[in-house]
């Protein structure tokens, strides 16, 4: 299996509990699988489930531990992904 890494730009759904209060979000995603299609799938239906909208796919790529330095932030997020399979991580942002 392969780690792959991806961005989106996200919307809250009508549902969400605090979408009044939400502009969006970029999402950073940490997927192992097969091939990048197939964490792309697993990507999208994790985000749909926390009641996000995908807006636009942004970046996509394999990654490898050496991307990262190893005191990093997301280092961290990259490695629990090795445990979990996946990692979703929510930068949200306000209305202006």
């Amino acid at each position: 299996m392969k780690m792959y890494f991806f961005v989106y730009h996200v919307k809250p759904s009508p549902k969400m509990k605090n979408a009044a209060n939400i502009a969006g979000a970029y999402v950073s995603c940490w997927i192992e699988a097969a091939s990048i299609t197939i964490a792309e799938k697993v990507a999208e239906k994790k985000i749909e489930l926390t009641d996000w909208q995908i807006i636009e796919l942004d970046e996509s790529f394999e990654i490898g531990e050496d991307h990262y330095s190893k005191d990093s932030e997301s280092f961290q997020f990259y490695k629990q992904a090795l445990i979990d399979k996946w990692v979703l991580r929510f930068h949200t942002y306000p209305f202006e």
